[in-house]
């Protein structure tokens, strides 16, 4: 940072508005382009980037700039970033590419832009399946459609054998279940115990996404390790969803 330009400027010289003040604040930090990104100052980044920062420099938690473009939703700045060079699937120290942070928080601009740009479909911190799995278990629609429509398998399980339907039932996100059954995900899909997405949404009386469940081929009356959908509905005194299993035919003799 304190490098300087033919006529004599460093990047504080370059550096505009936010970024400049944050350079003095913290003496010329080496990783001043990192906090450019941070902070969306798109001028910023472009001056520092014209007086010589390294468009891959990593910071102490080895995140490029743009893992901070990505994590904090700076479209305009992850653009710049990658037309500059910008190693789209740089790793953190933990393994992680600037698409995880799209997908953590729902960020779907930048993630179409990494994907446009070359991003790994299949990173080794988990995959595009996993990454799907982020974003839909945080509610974020728009960036799990995004990446379903670029080749996320959506009966991706966990070790257990959990889906990502089995985890939409669980955490009551219908938007997520729907999206998910629309694009192919097996209702009935079981775990390693037996368990079904059904079972998963009457254990937390999602009485919604039961609805839901059923209305796109759910068994009522798969058995799992400890018993039906319904053993389950009356074992958690969900009175609702006990109704509403009988109402659709469950076997009130299952055992």
């Amino acid at each position: 940072v304190n490098a300087k330009a033919n006529d004599g400027r460093t990047p504080i010289d370059f550096a505009g508005g936010a970024t400049a003040e944050l350079l003095r604040t913290h003496g010329g930090r080496s990783d001043s382009i990192h906090v450019a990104a941070k902070v969306g100052d798109l001028a910023g980044v472009q001056a520092l980037l014209d007086a010589g920062a390294e468009v891959n420099a990593k910071d102490e938690g080895g995140w490029t700039p743009l893992h901070r473009a990505a994590r904090y939703d700076h479209k305009e700045i992850a653009e710049l970033l990658i037309a500059k060079g910008a190693e789209v699937n740089a790793k953190d120290e933990d393994g992680v590419t600037p698409l995880y942070w799209a997908a953590r928080y729902g960020h779907s601009q930048v993630a179409e832009l990494l994907i446009a740009s070359g991003a790994d479909m299949d990173p080794k911190n988990g995959g595009i399946g996993a990454l799907l799995a982020i974003a839909a278990s945080y509610g974020h629609k728009e960036t799990a459609e995004l990446f379903i429509a670029n080749g996320a398998d959506v009966n991706a399980k966990r070790p257990r054998g959990q889906s990502l339907l089995h985890s939409a039932a669980y955490g009551g996100r219908k938007e997520i279940a729907e999206l998910l059954l629309a694009n192919g995900a097996d209702v009935n899909a079981k775990d390693r115990y037996g368990y079904t997405p059904l079972h998963f949404a009457v254990l937390e009386g999602r009485k919604e996404i039961v609805e839901v469940l059923i209305e796109n081929g759910a068994d009522l009356n798969a058995q799992a390790i400890l018993g039906t959908p319904l053993h389950h509905a009356s074992n958690s005194a969900h009175k609702e969803v006990v109704e509403l299993l009988i109402a659709k035919g469950a076997d009130v003799n299952a055992k």
